[in-house]
């Protein structure tokens, strides 16, 4: 826990007194006795790669500008080589004025590219639905750019691709259209059964035409209605 042991260090706990720097270097943890780490003959050594990705409500269409909104679903699968952390779930919300970010994702390899394709297959089957917008089809972009598979970029290539509004592939138009307007239909009859249904419960009635199964939806898409 590298924060953990950040603090401890700036609070001036010596590094011997620390438990997991004693287990990093094979001490018992449970003793205090100082180390005198320039006479370790075993010292600890990396082993694998690990790539974190950022998980925000931003809109990389317009500039990463941020998004807000509810949370309908936010589904991800740790295994033991890719886990993550998020601030909300479902049916949670993601406030206008909150940090940006909602979610870190870390992926493990025995080598870089191992842990690229780990990260690759993770954010695609990561599942978050509401109305705001994410990052992650644009870090899935980035991943698997020539670039970052040849680790041959510099900090100022993520500049260079936003000049070039590089986006990630989109779904076909009629596809995202159906979709939406397939979601959007649903939540409405949905609502309209719950009314319904709580009406009877409480003894009162409601118009039989909040039961039908076809409703018209209004979808807004890239600035058209």
């Amino acid at each position: 826990n590298l924060p953990a042991a950040q603090l401890m260090i700036a609070m001036g706990i010596p590094l011997h007194r620390i438990k997991s720097i004693r287990q990093m270097y094979s001490m018992s943890a449970t003793e205090d006795s100082v180390i005198d780490f320039s006479l370790l003959s075993k010292t600890p050594q990396p082993r694998g790669h690990v790539i974190s990705a950022r998980i925000t409500s931003e809109n990389p269409d317009e500039g990463f500008k941020p998004t807000s909104g509810t949370v309908q679903d936010l589904n991800f699968k740790s295994n033991k080589n890719v886990w993550g952390y998020f601030s909300v779930a479902s049916s949670g919300s993601l406030h206008e004025y909150a940090d940006s970010q909602f979610g870190h994702c870390f992926s493990w390899g025995e080598t870089r590219e191992q842990a690229r394709e780990n990260l690759v297959v993770a954010l695609k089957e990561l599942s978050i639905r509401g109305d705001f917008r994410t990052i992650v089809e644009h870090l899935v972009m980035i991943l698997e750019k020539r670039e970052f598979r040849d680790n041959s970029f510099n900090t100022g290539w993520l500049d260079e691709l936003i000049e070039a509004k590089e986006m990630a592939e989109k779904p076909d138009l009629n596809l995202t259209l159906i979709c939406g307007a397939l979601n959007l239909a649903d939540q409405r009859i949905q609502q309209n059964f719950q009314s319904f249904k709580t009406s009877l419960d409480r003894g009162q009635t409601q118009p039989a035409s909040l039961l039908k199964n076809t409703v018209d939806v209004d979808l807004i898409y890239q600035g058209q209605k």
